[in-house]
């Protein structure tokens, strides 16, 4: 059934052992495969939360809690925040609570307070004020023992009226209302042969349109039915069995006939009791559900918005919530459990968060609420968007932000994103690792390319906490790596010096030599060559070699060294001595210069402007720095003879030179330089 009528749902909210009916919601969201619920988050409820009710108390559009707290003689409210949170609380002293419901009894427009003191057989009510402030009690006596306390309209005037359980007379109170939030007057209604009276739950149960009541008789393990007349008046009670140590009932159509059912937690039994109504107010069939330990409450309401009513139990001896999903047809699933830290007791149903499914909250253990959020609200798909990146190879990993995620329920870093379904990934040679959601959803991961990388797409998907996902490519764009090899660990190449061949008029020569040693990043053995080849023929003097290296990428590196190729100079011939002996001429002499190169290499051998001549210090042995051409003797200047292959310049010296010394330099076309030194009378 999507609609349940409730006289009480409609103009009050109670709790504790009190369990109204709770209709299925509207089906706005769509039905949850998989209930879940989040883990729960405790707040302080004061020593021995066991009633428990919802309402927005200070007028802020959040629901608010309100706890029963027997032990610690209070009545503490937790208000709201809209999220599931409770932060801010406010104590309100109270003799013994039991029992708590809130309703607008005076008609303000404010929320009013109703407490059921067990000990002591008083009902108070404390009128709001607005804000979360209410006034000073205002006391009613009621039968021995009240324990549940029930909001509803008996009568059909328009007021609020109310009614607990009685415990230690078997009975229940009545305080019919006339809107001004005073109860003077109680009346007793007995339960006939229940005892024991607990729970309580005020509903149409035979659907004349009044208003009846039910109890949970704890004493006699059984359930006492009361019909009201409409005038605030009610009948002989019917009996029908129950489990052991019958605690709390709820009311609600679990079989889709359109009529109210009726749900017991039975705490000696480990059970819960369902009988369905036949139509009159009649409840003899009836199922079983097995809960865990020692269930204390039960309460209703469509958990997965599926249109049909489930059932939830609280057990104290198992310290879970069990919950049974109903069909609609009068069956329910096997139980699925949900643990808090200490013995649940109370409970509510309602919506904490405002996010249209029905969330949990139950008073455990000696002082906390525990609050269960619902995982079945209308969860939307994550969103994920990602590009393309680029990376070069063996350029190293470096991090990036490859996506970005958003999700209207979950937070961000709440959400699980996985590269091709894992949390790392390699695809021809690109790796993406590493990955984190930060707080506003920028996905970041390291990304790297191997050497031989090339182009590569993944598949990001992003889940949120509810199981949807969405998923988005990344394109790594590969670049190629630039890094060139190295030739000869990054030495200078040695340069090559070779002779013109002896006894020969050659003055080129094949040089041979090898390649250096390279190394490179990525190409195992790059590409060597120089320019000239080694083999090639090389003139004298000296020529550059370009050795260049070539990685696969098309990276280059070049180096050069040189190659001199030299003449065979054997040195000065007599009458000169070799150097760095001083030769002694007489100023104004001609001085025949002798040299063989080994072969007869043409009259071209001498570089130009040479032989020359520098005035030196006569104890200096290196050229100064003037450098003056000399002056052949003879006609033609330099002159072969093949006979004694050699070569002969006539040096023509200067008058002027006398006392002095002088440097002879000879160089040769080969680049070479040859010294004689002279002093000069």
């Amino acid at each position: 059934m999507r609609e349940i009528t409730s006289t009480i749902l409609s103009i009050a909210a109670a709790c504790f052992i009190c369990v109204v009916c709770v209709s299925a919601q509207d089906a706005t969201l769509a039905p949850c495969t998989d209930l879940t619920f989040a883990q729960p988050v405790y707040f302080g409820g004061g020593l021995g939360p066991r009633g428990l009710t919802t309402g927005d108390l200070n007028g802020d559009g959040h629901t608010d809690l309100v706890a029963a707290n027997e032990t610690a003689a209070s009545v503490l409210i937790r208000f709201g925040d809209g999220h599931g949170n409770f932060p801010a609380s406010q104590l309100i002293s109270a003799t013994a609570p039991s029992g708590v419901a809130v309703a607008d009894l005076n008609h303000d427009g404010k929320l009013d307070l109703v407490i059921s003191h067990r000990s002591v057989n008083l009902l108070s009510v404390r009128l709001g004020q607005g804000g979360g402030v209410f006034g000073a009690p205002v006391q009613t006596g009621i039968g021995s023992g009240p324990t549940a306390v029930a909001v509803a309209d008996f009568n059909h005037d328009g007021h609020v009226d109310l009614a607990t359980s009685n415990g230690g007379t078997n009975s229940i109170s009545v305080l019919l209302g006339n809107g001004s939030g005073a109860y003077p007057v109680a009346t007793t209604v007995s339960i006939s042969s229940g005892s024991g009276a607990w729970g309580l739950v005020a509903a149409d149960l035979n659907g004349d349109g009044n208003t009846d009541v039910a109890t949970a008789n704890r004493g006699s393990s059984n359930i006492s039915v009361v019909f009201g007349n409409g005038a605030g008046g009610f009948g002989a009670a019917s009996i029908y069995a129950a489990g052991s140590l019958a605690t709390t009932i709820a009311a609600s159509d679990f079989n889709g006939d359109g009529k109210l059912d009726l749900a017991v937690a039975n705490e000696g039994s480990n059970s819960v009791t369902v009988r369905f109504n036949n139509g009159t107010g009649g409840f003899a069939a009836g199922v079983t559900l097995a809960t865990g330990l020692q269930p204390f409450f039960v309460a209703v309401g469509d958990l997965d918005n599926d249109g049909d009513n489930d059932l939830v139990a609280t057990n104290q001896g198992s310290n879970t919530l069990s919950v049974f999903r109903g069909n609609g047809l009068g069956s329910f699933t096997p139980r699925v459990d949900y643990p808090v830290k200490a013995s649940p007791r109370s409970l509510i149903v309602a919506d904490l968060d405002h996010d249209g499914s029905l969330d949990l909250a139950s008073g455990i253990g000696s002082s906390f609420v525990a609050v269960l959020l619902n995982g079945c609200e209308d969860n939307t798909p994550p969103t994920i968007t990602s590009g393309v990146l680029t990376r070069q190879q063996d350029a190293g990993s470096a991090r990036s932000t490859i996506a970005n995620v958003a999700d209207a329920e979950d937070h961000p870093n709440q959400l699980t994103v996985t590269v091709d379904g894992g949390g790392s990934a390699a695809r021809n040679g690109v790796t993406v690792s590493n990955l984190s959601v930060d707080t506003v959803g920028n996905v970041k991961a390291d990304v790297s390319a191997s050497c031989g990388a090339s182009d590569a797409n993944f598949t990001l998907a992003v889940t949120d906490s509810e199981g949807l996902s969405a998923t988005a490519t990344l394109s790594v764009d590969v670049a190629l790596e630039t890094t060139p090899p190295v030739i000869n660990n990054g030495n200078p190449l040695p340069d090559i010096t070779v002779y013109l061949p002896l006894d020969s008029s050659d003055t080129s020569v094949p040089v041979m030599f090898n390649l250096p040693k390279v190394s490179d990043n990525c190409t195992a053995s790059p590409n060597v060559t120089s320019d000239p080849e080694s083999g090639s023929m090389f003139d004298r003097g000296t020529t550059v070699v370009t050795v260049t290296a070539r990685d696969d990428a098309g990276n280059e590196s070049l180096a050069t060294f040189h190659v001199r190729v030299l003449f065979n100079f054997g040195g000065f011939l007599q009458p000169i001595d070799p150097f760095p002996a001083l030769n002694g001429a007489n100023a104004g002499s001609a001085v025949p210069v002798k040299f063989s190169l080994s072969g007869d290499k043409g009259l071209d051998v001498l570089a130009g402007g040479y032989p020359a001549s520098s005035p030196i210090a006569c104890e200096q042995n290196v050229p100064g720095p003037v450098m003056e051409p000399t002056v052949s003797a003879g006609e033609g200047g330099l002159t072969y003879d093949p006979l004694s292959d050699q070569y002969k310049y006539v040096w023509k010296t200067s008058k002027d030179w006398k006392r002095s010394c002088r440097m002879l330099v000879v160089r040769l076309s080969d680049g070479s330089e040859y010294y004689a030194k002279f002093s000069f009378r």
